[in-house]
């Protein structure tokens, strides 16, 4: 069943607008591989309303997926930042090692990452602590004379012994 002959252009205009408007959000370099050439090429080759769906679906699809690419972008920037932030406040860092980790790039993880290392190194300073006053506790008992040992209130057999012989 073929379409309207009136209906076509307002398909294509319609498929138009849609197409500036991916064209807007699409970077020229993500349009091939995100299908905004080829849905419009489907709809140009078989106009329809079939077509004119399909193209106008694909053409949304493609949009809606930079913006979620550039949402997920900026949280991840922001998640990054906080845990660099986080890393540079923690006990015993280095700045040089906090300006080399600035230096990394960023992927989705890398918050997940800086985080970790920021709990690794709270850890670190913490069981470096301990160990450190367990150490001078064990030097001060090495270094006090040994205590007497002590007196025992119970007789000892030898005079439990001397007690029964008459």
């Amino acid at each position: 069943m073929s379409a309207a002959p009136d209906t076509l252009p307002r398909l294509a205009r319609a498929l138009f607008d849609r197409a500036i408007e991916a064209f807007r959000v699409v970077p020229p370099d993500e349009r091939a591989p995100l299908g905004v050439y080829a849905a419009l090429d489907d709809f140009l080759a078989a106009p329809g309303p079939a077509a004119f769906l399909s193209a106008s679906r694909r053409l949304g699809e493609a949009a809606r997926a930079v913006r979620l690419r550039r949402l997920r972008a900026g949280a991840t920037e922001r998640a990054v930042e906080k845990a660099r932030a986080a890393v540079a406040c923690t006990a015993g860092m280095d700045a040089a090692l906090a300006a080399r980790l600035a230096a990394l790039p960023v992927d989705e993880r890398a918050a997940d990452r800086l985080h970790a290392l920021a709990a690794l190194l709270t850890a670190h300073q913490e069981l470096a602590s301990r160990v450190a006053g367990a150490a001078a506790a064990m030097r001060r008992q090495l270094a006090a004379p040994p205590a007497p040992p002590a007196r025992s209130s119970r007789p000892t057999r030898a005079r439990r012994v001397s007690q029964r012989s008459p």
